[in-house]
């Protein structure tokens, strides 16, 4: 058995679990809390900063989640939009 398909059995984890899997939680995990994504691709594997761009795209839909459940205007979009103009 895979290791890794053997630790998710072992942390009762139905869903089929892969190494791109694991390694794409790893990182969105990194970024969410704050970790430079130089750093996050030197980790990687020196992955060509562009290619992280899928990370980042999950971050900014976190940061606009995180900002909708969190300000009390919850206009988020208009708001960064007009931050993305400047």
């Amino acid at each position: 058995m895979e290791s890794h398909k053997k630790y998710s059995n072992l942390a009762n984890i139905d869903k089929n679990i892969n190494p791109t899997m694991l390694r794409h939680s790893f990182a969105i995990h990194l970024l969410n809390e704050g970790a430079n994504i130089a750093v996050v691709s030197k980790i990687l594997g020196n992955v060509n900063l562009s290619s992280l761009q899928v990370y980042l795209n999950h971050i900014d839909k976190n940061v606009r989640r995180e900002i909708k459940e969190k300000h009390p205007r919850n206009d988020v979009d208009v708001e960064l939009q007009k931050a993305e103009a400047k």
